[in-house]
């Protein structure tokens, strides 16, 4: 699987300023209203064999899946005497994001193995047609099934907050008390 990340670039000095520039900066902000993004797409390419005269069954399959993960990217102004406190806080948020990102990240890698599982369970078919009509509907209904569970990932973990995704995060001082 193929997993690149993209960042789009984020400034300020406190954390209203930094929160107005994620939500400005956003790539997607038509959109959708959350800071981070994961894209994917899961393609099969296969081939076939005749087997016994009349039987047609898969010989070989692959599955290729790639990701995209986009993620703001802070970059203080030249001369900003940096914060530490806010700087802490900006790293969990961050850590919180890339937790529920990666999150996308492993259903996409459920699904594609998901997928050659269940091709590898074909069995043979009586036309060519048939045993492509079958493995691609085989193939779309996995996906399917990824892009709901996505939608549940999402809805429990409400949309990352549960994560730690959210900016800017109380002090990290009271934090690490709690």
């Amino acid at each position: 699987m193929l997993i690149s990340t993209n960042f789009y670039v984020v400034t300020g000095t406190n954390a209203a300023e930094i929160h107005a520039s994620t939500v400005q900066g956003r790539p997607w902000k038509q959109n959708s209203d959350y800071d981070a993004e994961t894209t994917w797409n899961a393609k099969c390419a296969f081939n076939y064999q005749q087997v016994g005269g009349a039987v047609f069954s898969l010989s070989s399959f692959e599955v290729k899946a790639t990701a995209t993960v986009t993620l703001p990217r802070w970059v203080p102004p030249k001369g900003y005497e940096m914060d530490r406190d806010l700087a802490a806080r900006w790293w969990q948020y961050l850590k919180g994001l890339s937790r529920h990102e990666q999150g996308h990240v492993q259903i996409v890698r459920e699904a594609a193995l998901e997928i050659e599982r269940r091709l590898s369970a074909l069995p043979g078919f009586s036309s060519v047609k048939e045993l492509t009509a079958v493995a691609n509907r085989t193939a779309k209904e996995t996906i399917d099934e990824a892009h709901k569970r996505e939608q549940d990932y999402d809805q429990e973990t409400q949309h990352g907050l549960t994560q730690g995704a959210f900016f800017p995060h109380g002090s990290v001082k009271a934090t690490q008390s709690d």
